[in-house]
């Protein structure tokens, strides 16, 4: 995934390795704290995510993540500097991917420092057109005639449009629910996200050395439904290429290129463990979510959708539903060992370029 999705740890050559201490010894200790680091904005970014829904007790946590994401960011340009050609240890890779994702998951709402720039998120749905047209010269999605509404009936009216994203907001996290982020092209959508579950539950697979779950792959399944519901209900899409795109995953080769090591763990994470065979139930749990959006005979598709997503498949419900799958594999993570020290003893090692932002922190 690349940096400029969450800014966490964008190059930064004016940073200086300086002084170090033994080298071994100094890796391990940036990778203590670092492991830390990260650790500690998780913990705080899903208590800010639990914090915000409706009627929950509000607290001061949000402060504090931007804090410690700039605390990461900082760090992880620092450790770059110093160890170049370091490759982090499975548990931390996850761990920094895992909150890569938390990130971008829980403030897709808003318009904050922390969402990606336009180009990343360009960048992101181009490569996605291109793994979409990829995977479906091998399995006809559009083959399928119960798809033809999808051609004829949308884009909904912008009137539907306001009125699907005024109550999501209000459901999901107390935004206001007049904003003009949320549902424009700048904003983050669960289609712009589904690529990062995908690649996260495929590095969580590696890391865990499981075959996937029945209830993993409902819970995939779910994830492509709900974001080509929320792409018809206040994007606007129109057409079957959202449909092309969501529901794009399963165990195929690919084009003949080179595969990048993520795209051999996302093809892992469907492979059956026999020959070429695609992990069992995949293909009809999929197939089963995606005619959940095709409306029976003589039902009109726009109010097929709305009452799927109120009664069914609401985004809001499944917001809360990805953050509690967060936070299970948050404290499936070892703990790190600086978490057992007292805060305030690490500020003395950290460099001093973050001291004062570490003070401000525990201020």
């Amino acid at each position: 995934m690349n940096d400029n999705m969450t800014h966490i740890g964008a190059d930064n050559p004016s940073v200086p390795p300086g002084r170090l201490a033994d080298a071994n010894t100094q890796l391990e200790v940036d990778e203590a704290i670092l492991d830390y680091l990260t650790y500690r904005t998780l913990q705080a970014l899903l208590e800010q995510s639990s914090s915000a829904r409706p009627h929950s007790p509000k607290t001061t946590v949000e402060p504090r993540v931007d804090l410690y994401v700039q605390l990461v960011d900082s760090y992880l340009t620092i450790f770059r500097a110093r160890h170049p050609n370091h490759e982090h240890t499975a548990n931390t890779h996850f761990r920094i991917q895992l909150l890569k994702f938390s990130i971008i998951f829980v403030k897709r709402f808003e318009d904050s420092r922390h969402s990606p720039p336009m180009s990343a998120l360009c960048s992101l749905r181009q490569e996605q057109q291109t793994r979409a047209q990829s995977f479906n010269s091998r399995y006809n999605l559009a083959s399928s005639p119960d798809l033809k509404c999808f051609e004829n009936l949308l884009p909904l009216s912008d009137q539907y449009l306001r009125a699907h994203r005024q109550r999501i907001l209000e459901a999901s996290a107390g935004m206001e629910p007049q904003s003009s982020y949320y549902g424009s092209l700048e904003s983050v959508s669960l289609l712009d996200t589904l690529p990062l579950f995908i690649a996260l539950s495929a590095a969580q697979n590696v890391l865990e050395g499981n075959s996937v779950t029945e209830l993993w792959m409902r819970l995939a399944a779910r994830y492509m439904t709900e974001a080509a519901l929320e792409q018809y209900l206040v994007y606007g899409a129109s057409e079957t290429k959202v449909l092309h795109q969501a529901f794009a995953y399963g165990f195929h080769f690919g084009s003949s290129a080179e595969p990048q090591k993520g795209d051999l763990e996302i093809m892992n994470l469907f492979w059956g463990g026999n020959g070429m065979e695609e992990v069992s139930k995949w293909q009809d749990i999929r197939n089963e979510h995606l005619r959940a959006l095709v409306p029976l005979e003589g039902v009109q598709l726009h109010e097929h959708l709305k009452r799927l997503e109120e009664r069914e498949l609401s985004i809001a419900g499944f917001q809360d539903i990805v953050v509690g799958f967060l936070y299970t594999l948050f404290g499936a993570q070892r703990t790190p060992t600086l978490v057992h020290f007292e805060d305030k003893d690490l500020i003395d090692l950290l460099p001093s370029c973050m001291q004062a932002q570490c003070l401000d922190l525990l201020s």
